[in-house]
């Protein structure tokens, strides 16, 4: 299965694996990112998280050489800062890549795509119990609403809600295309979803509820500063406005001062040490994006968004 990870470049800038001892990878997805930290460092001891098994087998294939170096959790990132801890473990350098992977919108079976056709499933653990269909078929036409309003920033939130029940009436939704047809018709005609699908926020709005996605994700990176070594740095990888919300807040909510550059050096990190007990500084002042190059080789990169934060030496 091809999987080309996102920002290859820009990962490797910020988080200098040359110069680490030990790096977490709290999304292993595939293990492309992994794969690049020990490519620079053969050395380097890592420690990684996946709650997807089907993503952990083939990142275990593909990091077989380096199989000695890395310890593989194979749970939601949200415990993953607390195992960490636990094993009193400081990182150099931590990275969220927190999309949803190729793995999981091309096998229809997995019905992430409102492309393809297959279930009302939406799982990234396969094992819970909670899927898109019980959200489609059993959640109120004002919880819908809300929920594709809130984390699908769908306009047309209540029309569609609306449709979904009026629909179910007559049968349950079983199948990825069924609800994307509902959703569609329920939409009017517009020129502006730029060759995408008019279901996309919807499916995107159900697949974050079914994954707790924005729920775990702010404990999960406060978390994960506090596991972070002096001078160690924390990126993140975010694809939607919600997400990349949620970084922006917890990163200026950690630093005690937004004095940003785009390329950092290790003497202006000692020369802005503060008195206090919370020391991370915000390195990049805007997110960075993917070049056009980056887009044109791969264009699932192109909604990506690099932040990262630093602890400051003491």
């Amino acid at each position: 299965m091809s999987h080309i990870s996102v920002l290859p470049e820009e990962v490797l800038f910020f988080l200098r694996p040359k110069i680490c001892t030990v790096m977490a990878d709290a999304t292993l997805g595939m293990g492309g990112h992994t794969e690049l930290f020990l490519q620079e460092n053969p050395n380097l001891t890592i420690f990684a998280c996946d709650q997807d098994p089907f993503a952990r087998e083939i990142a275990e294939e593909r990091l077989k050489k380096w199989r000695e170096n890395i310890t593989i959790f194979p749970e939601n990132f949200e415990y993953f800062p607390k195992r960490l801890s636990e094993k009193g473990i400081y990182a150099d350098g931590i990275l969220f890549d927190i999309g949803v992977s190729s793995l999981h919108f091309d096998d229809a079976m997995r019905g992430f795509s409102c492309k393809n056709d297959g279930p009302l499933d939406m799982r990234m653990n396969p094992s819970q119990d909670f899927t898109a269909e019980t959200v489609v078929n059993y959640f109120s036409e004002e919880e819908i609403s809300r929920i594709l309003w809130e984390f699908g920033e769908e306009r047309f939130a209540r029309r569609i809600a609306k449709a979904i029940v009026q629909r179910r009436k007559q049968s349950l939704f079983s199948s990825t295309t069924d609800l994307a047809n509902c959703i569609a018709l329920a939409k009017p005609k517009l020129k502006e979803y730029g060759g995408g699908h008019p279901s996309a926020q919807s499916f995107q709005a159900i697949r974050i509820v079914v994954n707790r996605e924005l729920e775990v994700l702010q404990t999960a990176l406060s978390g994960a500063l506090q596991c972070l070594a002096p001078g160690g740095r924390l990126a993140v990888i975010a694809f939607h406005s919600l997400e990349d919300r949620i970084v922006k807040h917890v990163f200026s909510e950690h630093s005690l001062h937004q004095k940003c550059q785009k390329y950092p050096s290790s003497a202006s990190v000692s020369a802005q040490k503060t008195i206090s007990q919370e020391k991370f500084r915000v390195i990049t002042k805007k997110p960075v994006t993917p070049s056009v190059q980056e887009i044109f080789a791969n264009p699932r990169a192109r909604s990506a968004r690099l932040r990262v934060i630093e602890r400051e030496l003491y």
